[in-house]
């Protein structure tokens, strides 16, 4: 589901990490939605939320790495 609100969809996985932490997919999903708001220190502490999960995952190295290595890096 794509929303035009950006800020509701933050909202919307907000809420469902209060509800449900454990899932790693739900950290991967809002660093996108960070990122696709320009809030990257934020984003970059999500994917890594997405890494502690799930530290095997691909898709979710690459995308730190890629946050890592991209000129307006997102370290805090």
């Amino acid at each position: 589901v794509r929303y035009r609100d950006e800020t509701e969809a933050e909202a919307i996985l907000r809420d469902a990490i209060e509800r449900t932490a454990d899932e790693p997919v739900l950290y991967y999903a809002l660093s996108l939605s960070l990122i696709r708001q320009k809030r990257m220190p934020e984003a970059r502490q999500a994917v890594v939320g997405a890494l502690r999960l799930a530290p095997d995952e691909p898709s979710y190295r690459e995308l730190l790495r890629l946050m890592d290595e991209s000129p307006g890096r997102a370290t805090p």
